[in-house]
């Protein structure tokens, strides 16, 4: 390499750059060897003092020249480097849901562009891409009740920056509850569901406003083809209604099981009375069928019932839950949660943060209400008045505020069989209540054991 070409090695120049430079270099070289050809020696020392000063202005000119060419060749690079930034965001979710976050998160374009993709069996997916930035994505949509799982392994990133004191007055405090673990924000809400009590105003001109007034409904008017209230009395779910109710739990945010507590014991015991009125199978397709026929009064079911129930004609109607007598407090169903999460692995992560707190605000919770009929989770969505007048929306929200979240602990997911094991054991086989739940709460335990 030319002398004094060396420093540009250790430059951040191409090869080719250095190549012209060298050429150049060369060239006028030669140049002042050409001119003194021919002339004898001792040539004049003024003349080759003047001639080695055009070949160091050259040089000086050359680099200077480059230097500058590069700077702002890099500048424009630079400039043109600063396109939109891409994020993924994962999701396994019905499509007017999809539609309505791309829609609202098309207000960030063109700074950041989210590809909302669909993912299917998301949580096993995101479980193995956790923690690898070429296979996760940056973002994450799902139930809040994934939410200890995920941040167990180090899949989610804490929001405590996003989901500031400030931001979370913003929202309904069951759902800051809902989307907490160990603490922390692990995601911004959005929308909420829970179960609600159900009734056929042809069949029902008053809905009971305490389970007493129910089971004495139930005990008068049920008879081999017509009942006054059904559900899925085996089933954790919905089972939690009246565990919660009473003040027991399946388990809490320690993951400490409850299932042999004196409350959660009591729930049970008092519950079976009413089960004695319903069919005794408790299976889902009973349960639907018998109240989209007309042949149950009031059920404890979902808003995703209610499109069904509208297709048969039924003069639907919401009531609040029924006080429990025994403790004066309602019933208490699961709620669940639904909103965005950011990816911990992401390698665009404070764009996907700038996305979260984007959210924060009421629009997406707006939205999503009016596609989809969940409630929202922001409290200034409310001031809508189509949102307001929606009576699903505002049912919902009625029973979900004086919800329960469902558990975001790990271990939530060995409590659902053990749980139903009991249940079944006593509505179905009329066992004894305190044993059976004894025996759950020593296999739930044994089961968390095993899984640290």
């Amino acid at each position: 390499m030319v002398p004094g070409l060396e420093c540009l090695r250790y430059s951040g120049r191409s090869l080719r750059e250095i190549k012209t430079v060298k050429s150049i270099l060369t060239a006028a070289f030669f140049g002042v060897i050409l001119d003194l050809h021919g002339k004898r020696f001792p040539y004049d020392l003024k003349e080759v003092v003047m001639k080695s000063r055009v070949l160091l202005s050259i040089l000086v000119f050359s680099l200077v020249g480059l230097v500058y060419a590069g700077g702002q060749g890099e500048q424009q690079g630079g400039e043109a480097s600063q396109g939109p930034i891409e994020l993924t965001l994962w999701h396994e979710t019905e499509p007017a849901i999809a539609d309505a976050l791309k829609q609202e998160l098309k207000a960030l374009e063109p700074e950041i562009v989210v590809n909302v993709v669909r993912k299917e069996k998301v949580t096993e997916a995101l479980k193995l891409a956790a923690g690898d930035p070429s296979a996760s994505p940056d973002l994450f949509w799902f139930a809040h009740d994934k939410i200890g799982l995920f941040a167990t392994i180090g899949a989610l990133e804490p929001l405590d920056t996003v989901m500031t004191e400030d931001a979370r007055a913003g929202f309904v405090p069951m759902a800051n509850e809902a989307v907490s673990f160990n603490g922390r924000p692990y995601m911004v809400p959005a929308t909420f569901e829970t179960l609600l009590f159900m009734y056929n105003k042809d069949l029902m001109t008053t809905p009971p406003r305490t389970t007493d007034e129910l089971l004495s409904l139930m005990e008068s008017q049920t008879t081999e083809d017509q009942y006054v209230y059904v559900e899925q009395h085996s089933t954790a779910y919905y089972a939690a209604a009246w565990i919660n109710g009473f003040g027991g739990y399946i388990i809490n945010g320690q993951a400490e099981p409850g299932l042999n507590l004196d409350e959660t014991v009591q729930a049970v015991d008092y519950h079976s009375r009413f089960v004695d009125y319903m069919p005794i199978d408790g299976e889902w397709n009973t349960v639907t069928t018998l109240f989209t026929e007309g042949k149950a009064a009031s059920t404890l079911n979902g808003p995703w019932l209610i499109p069904a129930v509208r297709e048969k004609g039924i003069n639907l109607g919401f009531a609040p839950m029924p006080v429990i007598d025994e403790v004066g407090e309602p019933l208490k169903p699961f709620t669940g949660v639904q909103g965005l999460m950011v990816v911990s692995s992401s390698p665009n992560k404070e764009a996907a943060l700038r996305v979260a707190e984007f959210v924060t605000s009421k629009g997406l919770g707006e939205r999503l209400a009016l596609a989809t009929g969940a409630a929202p989770a922001h409290l200034e969505a409310y001031n809508n008045p189509e949102i307001r007048g929606n009576e699903l929306i505002m049912a919902i929200r009625g029973a979900g505020e004086a919800a329960t979240p469902m558990p975001n602990v790990p271990e939530m997911d060995v409590m659902w069989v053990t749980t139903e094991t009991a249940l079944v054991n006593v509505n179905k086989q009329g066992r004894d209540p305190q044993a059976e739940l004894d025996k759950a709460q020593a296999d739930s335990e044994q089961k968390i054991r095993d899984m640290q």
